[in-house]
């Protein structure tokens, strides 16, 4: 520092960061600040090196020691703004921002961080005018883009959001995240294999992870994909991303005793009232606190009651929605976490790259839905014995495969009203229903419910799906079928009370396939509603077996698609029984294995255990 001017130490601490050598650009800063406490860009500096690190609290300590020297500035506006958002007080963010935006309506970054706060509070609707104008002041902005195609996506509007990409796509086709977005919406229109080819063209033009990682998730709502065209996918996407970061991986210094204390680290994108936060809860919630000691390494994106519990049995929540793979793997090593979860796979948000790293001796991958990540340097995948009947097939899964006695433990949801009566009873007709991802719906299972609907007489069905022309395709398909669209009715983007409220509508749940449900079908059975399913050849397409077995209700897993409409049919021809069902699936819920949270948890912690005494067995306890 004593050989450079301020500003050549500003700009080698700026090009410290670019090359991704932030220790040495925090030092230089710190220098600075050293000689001049009041040197703004070294504060600001030092408040984005620590919000990568995710050391939020810290970040917000260096930019109030900045508020009496620029209180009305917009930058110090803007970066309380995103310091406040990490450390989740959105409120106070929003407040920021919207100060900033008085002082320099014109700063696009400004009102796209704004939108994001509104975003990230779950109010798409409030975020969309924010986007657009962050793009009428900086058109080729792509992350406005994407963020804008994303509230458009959350607020129903999923035609708007694949013009607007399209758009942008024929501009820069490079445009990976806007490409993501397309798909996503693609996606959610149950216009899969456009949503795949669109990746593809993508993949075309550069081999980007994420955009590789969607396409994975795509696949497998595609029936023609099969378990072993799953498996080679997922191993070319490891070839190309992540095999070569094998070289990152560093000797494990954790103890390898195989009885003591362990550290479980679960990671996922977003831990709140989700289906992955709330399929985690029961587990968090019964863990072992003397065999056990649980963290989480997340991205909450809003605070709610879900998140909030799920902060309460962990000994360490640590907010990583900023930070890179690397640094991800770093704390993990700095935690001397002994058994790593992936619990989103290849979803949006997912660590991969950082589990490719192997931080931890141990790594297993969970939850998100139950396939294989294709990385190696996860040990262990959970399933069951429904979900994966043969163990021939564990060949195709890059991990080992662990067989629990059931894949999920559902939580009573605090948002369900009570179990009305049947409603065929005062309707005079048998109302069919699917809440389930809009994005299963293929043309195999419109021409199956087609199918089902003739042989019900006046019965009607309803389909969950945000706005866009994608519903007038299904009613144009149904009525090519002979189904007038009179009886079938769309329900969009609810808030839980109104989703559960809605069960009390349906007489019989549709499991969709070739990807069955998940949380859907065990909202379903909650609110006294039977779901038939069809058992499939993948993972993915047996969760209706499962969930069905472990409620003593197998007869209405079908294995084939003409059994399938052949149990629904009969079901609804039988009134009597779909009350007597009606009227007892909710305790035979809570008696069921599906919610025996202790029992769960006990046989998650015999299988931890039984991994970490294998790794402690081997030579020098290496992996």
């Amino acid at each position: 520092m004593q050989s450079m001017t301020l500003q050549q130490a500003l700009s080698r601490a700026a090009q410290h960061e670019q090359k991704g050598e932030l220790a040495d650009a925090e030092s230089l800063y710190q220098q600075i600040l050293g000689y001049e406490p009041k040197q703004i860009q070294a504060i600001y500096g030092l408040c984005g090196l620590s919000l990568r690190a995710a050391r939020n609290t810290q970040a917000l300590e260096l930019i109030q020691r900045a508020r009496w020297l620029r209180q009305d500035e917009p930058s110090f506006l803007g970066t309380l703004g995103i310091i406040l958002i990490q450390l989740r007080r959105v409120d106070e963010a929003i407040a920021a921002f919207g100060r900033a935006l008085e002082l320099r309506a014109d700063f696009p970054e400004l009102h796209y961080e704004l939108g994001n706060a509104w975003l990230g509070k779950g109010q798409a609707q409030q975020a969309i005018p924010f986007y657009r104008r962050a793009l009428e002041l900086r058109p080729d902005y792509p992350e406005a883009i994407s963020n804008l195609a994303n509230a458009l996506t959350n607020s129903g509007d999923l035609d708007g959001a694949i013009t607007l990409c399209r758009d942008a796509l024929t501009r820069r086709p490079d445009f990976s995240i806007v490409r993501r977005n397309l798909s996503w919406a693609l996606r959610e229109s149950a216009r899969i294999e456009q949503a795949i080819a669109c990746l593809r063209e993508g993949l075309a033009v550069q081999p980007d992870p994420k955009l590789h990682s969607d396409l994975l998730f795509a696949l497998h709502f595609h029936p023609d994909y099969d378990r072993h065209r799953l498996a080679r996918e997922h191993s070319l996407w490891y070839e190309i991303h992540a095999r070569s970061l094998a070289a990152f991986t560093e000797p494990h210094e954790n103890e390898p005793q195989p009885d003591r204390r362990l550290r479980v680290g679960y990671v996922a994108h977003d831990l709140g009232n989700l289906p992955l936060g709330r399929f985690l809860l029961p587990l968090l919630t019964h863990h072992d606190q003397a065999q056990l000691e649980a963290f989480c390494y997340c991205n909450l994106l809003a605070a709610d009651p879900v998140g909030e519990a799920l902060q309460q049995h962990v000994s360490a929540w640590r907010s990583t929605g900023r930070m890179t793979d690397q640094q991800v793997a770093q704390l993990v090593r700095q935690d001397r976490i002994d058994i790593l979860v992936d619990l989103t796979l290849h979803t949006n948000g997912n660590r991969l790259l950082m589990f490719a790293r192997k931080p931890a001796p141990v790594q297993v991958t969970y939850l998100a839905y139950c396939s294989t990540t294709g990385l190696k340097e996860i040990d262990y995948r959970f399933t069951d014995g429904y979900l994966d009947p043969a163990a021939e097939d564990d060949r195709l899964y890059a991990e080992a495969s662990v067989r629990l006695p059931h894949y999920w433990c559902y939580p009573a949801p605090p948002e369900a009203p009570p179990v009305a009566a049947l409603p065929a009873l005062r309707n005079g007709f048998v109302t069919f229903g699917s809440l389930n991802d809009f994005a299963k719906t293929s043309s195999e299972l419109l021409a199956a419910w087609s199918g089902l609907l003739r042989r019900t007489s006046g019965s009607r069905l309803i389909l969950h799906s945000k706005q866009g022309s994608h519903r007038q395709e299904v009613l144009d398909r149904l009525g090519q079928e002979g189904i007038a669209p009179d009886r079938v009715r769309f329900v969009g983007r609810m808030s839980l009370d109104t989703y559960f409220a809605t069960y009390n509508q349906i007489d019989i749940g549709l499991d969709p396939f070739a990807w069955s449900g998940g949380i859907t079908s065990c909202d379903a059975l909650w609110m006294g509603v039977p779901v038939v399913s069809l058992a499939g050849d993948r993972a993915v397409a047996r969760g209706g077996l499962s969930i069905l077995a472990n409620v003593g209700l197998s007869e209405l897993v079908a294995d084939s698609v003409g059994k399938y409409v052949q149990i629904a049919a009969e079901l609804a021809n039988d009134v009597s029984r779909l009350s007597s069902i009606r009227t007892s699936l909710r305790q035979r819920m809570q008696a069921s294995p599906l919610m025996d949270g202790a029992g769960f948890a006990r046989s998650v912690e015999s299988a931890y255990r039984r991994m970490w005494q294998r790794w402690c067995d081997k030579p020098f306890g290496e992996s």
